[in-house]
């Protein structure tokens, strides 16, 4: 073994024993009552022998090989998954230099975390995944040189030192990047089909985020070590209007524990730092109040009801650009409807009379009689099944076009009475909306006069149709061009400000989402 107890880190003072007197003891820690991260003249320079003898204990000897040993215990013990807690092992493993310990004590950045720890409820997040209780302890036992067998100096050092990295790196990330990923969530929900060989999930989470990466974690180490804890803690709070406004609904007193607990859900939606629009037109629909918003200039032009998908095809959070829109559209049946609905009928033409289905060919466009296909074929890429446009559509006489891999898009319906419905999850996963027409005046530069009568006439143009009998009319499908393409942001909001007052309405959760987040908020 070695004869010689080594400082904290290299830089780290010790008083060595000659022969038989005592081992190295390690007293800067224990005189110095304040942490402070300047540099001070060397305090110990009349210390003598004698005055330390009455402090011979094992309790107060420091070596940087406890240090580490006792820092691998506690990273080995911890079975982390998460990123940044992953990390922080590796810094530790690797034997990096220490962060929060040095020759003159605990860093005073030490308090200044501790306190935006202590803070943590007023921004919904519950201290103990900060490891507060233990590192206030910790603390307190440095600053009163309060130890034995079990809280030795070693032991407590390293805690402060190892755990002090960890949940400032959880702080820092969480505030920049939330503390709840919403892909790894959202998108690992809901299982979809029956492949044995590969679990495929259905995407319920498709909005872009920013997410935390190696350069934001170097960034953090950064701060500790030139002192800007306080700085890089207020840079990564988050800057937007909606998390100011929950933050500050949070902070009043007269709350329900049920209000509490829906705002700083809420909150945590607010760090994903979602690319929303803060100007210029938008449109906005939040599911939960299952209502579509457009607003110019951060002013409400127009609000309407919607319906949104089903509790089995729940409407996906995502965003894109609406460019244009087709008027009198056909609906072309995605492939998992026709596997859920349709293949069982297969040979009754009744029923696809009953539904104005048509099953076309790709290639020629030729109509294929049901009682000709096979299940093969409708769920195969050479047939399409087709429903007429017309009243009769599921799609309405508009819909609204954006690109999006899940085949969601706003539309009209054919079915109004839905509307008069508290709780509206009736579609397959798109977006039905009670006034359709409003919605394309307001893309259509807020509906001048030559706008609004060129959506009329393509609705009222008829043409014949070379598939149906002769002289039976119907509605020409037309494309127009929204330009510039509009900003869609398709949210999902339980709480939130009202645009024309500003207090804080709650709605239902009506997919079930915030028992997720909050359960994963308060993992420790």
């Amino acid at each position: 073994g070695r004869s010689q107890n080594y400082a904290i880190n290299k830089g780290l003072c010790s008083l060595i024993s000659m022969g038989r007197l005592f081992g190295v003891l390690f007293m800067m820690f224990l005189l110095v009552s304040s942490c402070s991260d300047d540099k001070h003249a060397y305090p110990f320079k009349h210390l003598s022998y004698e005055d330390l003898r009455p402090l011979k204990k094992s309790d107060y000897i420091v070596s940087k090989q406890k240090l580490d040993f006792y820092i691998d215990s506690f990273r080995l013990s911890e079975r982390d998954t998460n990123y940044v807690d992953i990390v922080t092992n590796w810094y530790y493993a690797e034997r990096r230099p220490y962060l929060w310990i040095s020759r003159w004590g605990i860093s005073k950045q030490a308090d200044t975390l501790l306190q935006k720890f202590a803070e943590a409820r007023k921004a919904g997040l519950p201290e103990q995944r900060f490891f507060f209780y233990r590192l206030s302890e910790n603390l307190h036992r440095m600053k009163e040189r309060d130890f034995d067998n079990r809280h030795t100096v070693s032991r407590t050092l390293a805690a402060l030192e190892y755990y002090l990295t960890k949940s400032y790196l959880r702080y820092c990330s969480g505030q920049r990047f939330g503390f709840v990923n919403p892909n790894k969530l959202f998108n690992h929900l809901e299982q979809i089909g029956d492949d044995t060989l590969r679990i495929r999930y259905r995407t319920l989470f498709g909005m872009p985020i920013d997410a935390v990466d190696k350069k934001f974690l170097s960034q953090a180490f950064k701060s500790i070590r030139d002192g800007c804890v306080n700085q890089f803690l207020n840079d990564v709070r988050p800057k937007n209007t909606l998390y100011e406004s929950f933050y500050e609904e949070l902070q009043h007193r007269n709350l329900t524990n049920s209000q509490r607990r829906i705002l700083s859900i809420n909150l945590e939606r607010s760090r994903w730092r979602m690319k929303l629009a803060q100007e210029g037109r938008f449109v906005w629909v939040n599911l939960p109040a299952q209502q579509l918003q457009a607003f110019e200039k951060n002013q409400q032009k127009l609000s309407m009801k919607i319906c949104l998908g089903s509790l089995k095809n729940k409407t996906p959070i995502l965003s894109g650009t609406i460019k244009y829109m087709d008027l009198n559209p056909y609906w072309i049946v995605p492939k998992s409807i026709v596997r859920k609905d349709i293949i069982a009928h297969i040979g009754d033409t009744a029923y696809f009379a009953r539904k104005h289905f048509k099953i076309l060919s790709r290639k020629t466009g030729s109509v294929i009689s049901p009682l000709e296909v096979t299940e093969e074929m409708l769920l195969g890429d050479d047939y399409i099944v087709r429903q007429e446009n017309g009243n009769i559509n599921s799609l309405g006489k508009i819909i609204f076009r954006f690109p999006n891999p899940y085949s969601i898009y706003l539309h009209d319906s054919n079915n109004k009475e839905a509307f008069n419905r508290s709780l509206r999850t009736v579609s397959h996963g798109c977006i039905r909306l009670e006034h359709p027409y409003e919605l394309a005046e307001f893309l259509l530069n807020n509906g001048k006069e030559k706008e609004t009568e060129y959506i009329r006439s393509a609705l009222e143009d008829t043409s014949i149709d070379e598939n149906e009998k002769e002289g039976t009319k119907r509605k020409v499908q037309r494309r127009c061009l929204v330009a510039p393409a509009v900003p869609l942001f398709i949210v999902y909001y339980t709480a939130f400000p009202c645009a024309t007052n500003g207090r804080m309405q709650y709605y239902p959760d009506i997919y079930d989402y915030d028992d997720l987040i909050w359960h994963h908020l308060n993992v420790k």
